[in-house]
């Protein structure tokens, strides 16, 4: 009505694609891609599968293999050390969103492939310079999702 200036607010209802109860790790694949806007054919590059795998494990009709595990495990965040230290994580994530091997990003951060191992496993700490240059990799990644590679077959 016109004479009426009244907006009305209110929690707007939760999105029918989220899963109600976070019970298995297709739930929770599904939750955190929704929380980043992410597609699953955009998921799928950076797991370097196919979108029709991503689906099939948010819809519980497939389990990931031991091979994907680590890299959605990574994708949800699981990896974090303990620590408070962020920088093995953000290492393992530059590695596998680039789709590298260890030793393909210690030939980009010119050192050798053990350091990269040491780095992971948070053994070593880094010099600053390379946890600058980590950082601002991995933060170009994150902006530009463009899968790079070839994809595994699907499973």
């Amino acid at each position: 009505m016109p004479f009426c200036h009244v907006h009305l607010r209110g929690q707007r209802p939760p999105d029918p694609r989220y899963p109600s109860e976070l019970r298995t790790l297709g739930d929770e694949l599904r939750k955190h891609r929704l929380d980043l806007g992410l597609t699953q054919q955009e998921v799928a590059g950076w797991l370097r599968v196919t979108a029709f795998t991503v689906r099939n494990w948010e819809l519980g009709l497939r389990t990931p293999l031991g091979r994907f595990r680590v890299a959605i495990q990574a994708f949800l965040g699981h990896g974090e050390s303990q620590g408070g230290d962020q920088f093995p994580a953000d290492c393992r994530r530059l590695r596998w969103l680039m789709g590298a091997s260890q030793k393909g990003l210690a030939a980009r951060l010119s050192v050798d492939r053990s350091t990269v191992v040491g780095w992971e496993t948070g053994r070593h700490r880094p010099r600053r310079a390379h946890r600058d240059v980590i950082a601002s990799l991995l933060g170009q990644v994150i902006r530009d999702p463009t899968p790079t590679g070839p994809k595994a077959s699907p499973r």
